[in-house]
């Protein structure tokens, strides 16, 4: 339902839309590499926002690193996996994220999908 995100490359590494992919927005888990390009040492790194999607409304961007999902800890992809799951399961459409953004600290975003 929205457009194709391209792989990406980082430090040598090829991203596929394998890695994660919800509400238009491309992630991955912070690893020991992105580590050193990102500052931060657990979350998940978003690669890419594809325009016009629901990431991009709820002013997901590229680059954030997402460190809390409904109030929780977020150490990689599998913890916002679960999230979105429980929230679906409730008939949920949207989840709390804190986000790590550079030269902006933390910021509070609602992700939509």
């Amino acid at each position: 339902p929205y457009p194709a995100l391209p792989p990406m490359r980082i430090t040598g590494t090829t991203w596929s839309t394998s890695d994660y992919s919800l509400a238009g927005a491309m992630m991955t888990t912070i690893t020991d590499d992105l580590e050193d390009l990102t500052g931060v040492d657990e979350g998940i790194l978003v690669l890419r926002v594809a325009p016009a999607t629901p990431a991009a409304t709820s002013g997901l961007r590229g680059g954030d690193v997402i460190v809390r999902v409904n109030g929780e800890p977020c150490e990689d992809v599998r913890d916002l996996q679960r999230a979105v799951q429980r929230t679906s399961s409730r008939g949920g459409r949207s989840v709390a994220l804190i986000v790590q953004r550079k030269k902006k600290g933390e910021q509070a975003i609602t992700l939509q999908w």
